[in-house]
């Protein structure tokens, strides 16, 4: 309960008194993630390939002195491969990230964790039935340059849970394996500020 307290505390200070930065955000994802595993006497596993997806999006940045708190509202549609077959998910994600300023204050260093609720999945080549887990929680990593009102972030995003999708058999009345679709992605993004309330000191500033 202490902590509970602490941390509402602390969130509702750092929001009073810090300066907000509202702006939209949009890139590519790059996911592997999981192994297609096929039911049968040797347990058949076809090991994932990375494909590129796609994420837009809006954020709020709060800023106090070399702290930085993002909150993001994110669409994202992430892709990998099986060989010749594919998988496609659609998900909304909530992260909410800690930053620390460094290098002129115009690189931010974020982690924390992401929040997501997954949309649907879909595949042209395999017969999929109902994702096990809807609601998610994986955590992030990376890191943000801004220039004026631009910026560009790389991050890196890695499921704390299993979670898996079955593959129903042409007849629909049985199961033929299962794909673990955990995160594990790079995503790569392009930011603009739409609210811009910083300091100049605060990022690297261009005339």
């Amino acid at each position: 309960m202490f902590k509970f307290f602490f941390s509402f505390f602390f969130l509702s200070f750092f929001c009073l008194y810090s300066q907000i930065n509202i702006g939209l955000k949009g890139g590519f994802n790059f996911d592997s993630m999981g192994d297609l595993d096929i039911n049968s006497s040797s347990l058949e596993s076809i090991s994932s390939k990375s494909k590129t997806g796609f994420h837009f999006g809006g954020f709020i940045d709060y800023n106090l002195l070399l702290l930085s708190i993002s909150q993001e509202l994110i669409y994202s549609e992430n892709k990998t491969g099986f060989g010749e077959k594919s998988l496609s998910i659609s998900k909304i994600e909530i992260p909410v990230l800690i930053g620390y300023k460094i290098f002129g204050k115009f690189l931010i260093l974020y982690t924390g964790p992401s929040f997501q609720y997954i949309l649907n999945q879909k595949s042209k080549d395999l017969n999929l039935d109902k994702i096990n887990k809807n609601l998610t929680m994986s955590f992030k990593f990376g890191g943000k340059i801004m220039i004026n009102r631009i910026g560009i972030s790389l991050f890196y995003e890695r499921g704390f849970t299993e979670n898996e999708v079955k593959l129903k058999n042409s007849n629909n009345n049985g199961f033929l394996g299962h794909i673990h679709v955990r995160p594990n992605q790079f995503s790569l993004s392009l930011n603009y500020l739409l609210k811009f309330n910083q300091k100049h000191e605060d990022y690297l500033m261009i005339d």
